[in-house]
């Protein structure tokens, strides 16, 4: 029989749009506080780097459950606990990086960028490093893994997005421009930006490219994230703003307030975007309902650049230090984690976005152990047969899962048709540790939400 946990999911029905949300209810769900029990919500814990003149970059969590990290310019890949216990692991080549991206293999090692000498790097839980030559020169941007279990990177420099298959062998496709961020998205392809081509993109795993101009020019677009409602969102730093695009390429823009210069994001536990302020030194949060909340950050100019949240369900960012107006070598360089105030939005249904708009539905919950979460749905009615699968959990690999279900992500026999207005379906949550164990997380109860239709 399979364990229960007691945190019930929650739900959030979207229909285009994220900006028109009627019907709102709420639960609380308690994270762990790395900080210490008396960090409320919003406050801000910082974690000096031991090396000095380090400039953490790009952050991740492991398959440990730890946040990794990049230290380019000391040659080292850091890794903090939820405690804030800080080690670091040497780069073997010199001189690797004036920058450096992770992201995490199916083999469970987190795999980051080496730009300054065009190597790809590899470091397991253990602190393993190994290093693998890319094919062109030039600034490497991003590092992730494709639904083909293959590790893709953008190569800004060389124009191009690569692909490294299980057995060492590079793929290269050529842009129009150069790459910058690359993420899964929920439509199974990679989504990134071209920052000084002002455009964002999407490459299927066959190599089919689809480029989507920015209605700001020169907008800057940087980092990305899969929102809650299923869209893409990234920022447009030197526009100040926040973009989004849907699946099918409709671009909406969202001002962020004067002097934020928004650099990373991600989707909060909270079902908001969150974002680095890399300008004014703040984090910003941007709401369902389009506002924005202001978090400084302690640390004067402390610059905060690349985010992700934690398994435990706060908001993990480093600070390099280097930006406007502090460019000193000898800045104070840390890992930071702000505690978000956790309510899962239950029952929140959203207006249709237009024509061609698709219904989908959210499911957010939290896990006794971190994993990949899963959706099983059916029109029942109950939940006997189950077979269709969600499995967009943007949280993979912690405790705190939002799953969008848009369709049966596992089609095999029975085939998808999407998630249809006007019907009700019936589901479970689950969760899959990284020892294959399965966590039943719907404490006994089975669940039904009503799409509304259009």
């Amino acid at each position: 029989m399979r364990p229960y946990s007691r945190i019930a999911p929650a739900i959030v029905l979207t229909i285009g749009s994220l900006f028109a949300a009627i019907g709102t209810f709420s639960q609380h769900a308690r994270a762990q506080v790395a900080g210490g029990p008396t960090c409320p919500p919003g406050c801000i814990t910082e974690y000096p780097v031991p090396t000095p003149d380090s400039i953490p970059h790009g952050i991740v969590v492991g398959s440990d459950g730890a946040l990794w990290f990049h230290e380019g310019p000391a040659n080292k890949i850091g890794r903090i606990t939820l405690t804030g216990k800080i080690t670091e692991f040497s780069i073997p080549t010199p001189n690797c990086c004036s920058q450096g991206f992770l992201g995490v293999g199916r083999d469970h090692a987190v795999w980051f960028t080496e730009d300054s000498v065009q190597k790809i790097g590899r470091i397991t839980m253990g602190g393993q490093v190994h290093e693998y030559p890319v094919p062109s020169p030039g600034f490497l941007g991003a590092i992730t893994t494709g639904p083909d279990g293959a590790i893709w990177l953008t190569e800004l420099g060389a124009k191009k997005i690569a692909r490294r298959a299980p057995d060492g062998t590079f793929t290269e496709y050529p842009l129009t421009s150069g790459p910058l961020a690359l993420i899964v998205g929920p439509d199974g392809a990679l989504w990134f930006t071209e920052n000084t081509g002002n455009r964002v993109g999407r490459i299927t795993m066959s190599g089919q490219v689809t480029e989507y101009p920015l209605p700001t020019a020169n907008s800057l677009p940087l980092r990305m994230t899969v929102g809650p409602d299923g869209a893409i969102w990234f920022t447009e730093s030197r526009a100040n703003k926040l973009g989004r695009v849907t699946t099918d390429g409709r671009i909406t823009e969202y001002p962020v307030p004067a002097g934020m210069s928004p650099v990373g994001i991600t989707t909060g536990p909270d079902g908001a975007i969150w974002f680095a302020g890399y300008g004014s030194n703040e984090i910003g949060r941007m709401a369902i309902d389009g506002t924005v909340t202001r978090y400084p950050v302690p640390t004067p100019n402390s610059v905060p650049y690349q985010m992700t949240v934690g398994p435990d369900a706060a908001i993990w960012f480093t600070e390099h230090g280097q930006g406007p107006p502090n460019r000193s070598p000898s800045a104070v360089h840390q890992i930071a984690r702000l505690q978000p105030s956790i309510t899962l939005a239950r029952g929140s249904v959203q207006f249709p976005g237009g024509p061609g708009s698709s219904a989908s539905f959210g499911v957010s919950f939290t896990s006794s152990s971190p994993g990949q979460g899963y959706v099983y749905f059916g029109p029942g009615p109950g939940c006997t047969g189950l077979v269709e699968v969600a499995t967009q959990d943007l949280h993979a690999g912690t405790s705190q899962h939002s799953v969008m279900v848009t369709g049966n992500d596992l089609p095999g026999t029975v085939g998808d048709n999407g998630i249809q207005p006007g019907t009700t379906y019936w589901f479970e949550a689950v969760t899959v540790t990284r020892n294959g164990t399965e966590i039943d997380d719907n404490g006994g109860k089975c669940y039904s939400v009503a799409v509304p239709s259009t």
